[in-house]
């Protein structure tokens, strides 16, 4: 766990990836109860780390970390959340605009910010062959299952 003074020394120089793959969820969860601008400091990390389609959104709630990619069309959305009080993993979400439908892409113990990027420049390129929610989701876990087993399923 990442202690008070440590945290205020990596809140001063800055989170890097390395540092944020070594962080615990019980970290990822002190710098939530920290406040707005440590989460800020988080989040922004997190950020600077993935190759990020233009629309996103940050916002706060249960999670330390959670990001919003919304495509230009609106028709659905990725959610990206860090471990923490509520799942121990980081968690990439497809969700429809209704929200009525929910696809849980990848779960993983620590960031693996290329397989994110990887997934999420993949949708974007599915998103512009106008795929359906189902078959956009129906793709990316199999690059998911892929990239995870290190061959198709």
């Amino acid at each position: 766990m990442v202690c008070s003074h440590k945290r205020r020394l990596i809140l001063n120089k800055g989170l890097t990836l390395s540092a944020l793959v070594a962080m615990t969820p019980e970290d990822y969860e002190q710098f939530r109860s920290d406040g707005w601008s440590s989460r800020k400091v988080l989040t922004q990390a997190v950020l600077r780390e993935l190759v990020s389609p233009e629309n996103h959104t940050e916002y706060g709630g249960v999670w330390p970390v959670s990001l919003r990619y919304v495509p230009p069309h609106g028709r659905h959305w990725f959610m990206l959340t860090s471990p923490g009080e509520v799942c121990d993993h980081w968690v990439l979400l497809l969700q429809s605009a209704s929200g009525q439908r929910i696809k849980c892409l990848l779960r993983m113990p620590v960031l693996d910010t290329f397989l994110i990027n990887s997934l999420l420049l993949r949708a974007d390129v599915l998103d512009k062959k106008r795929y359906t929610l189902a078959g956009l989701a129906n793709e990316l876990a199999g690059i998911t299952v892929t990239a995870i087993s290190g061959h198709p399923s």
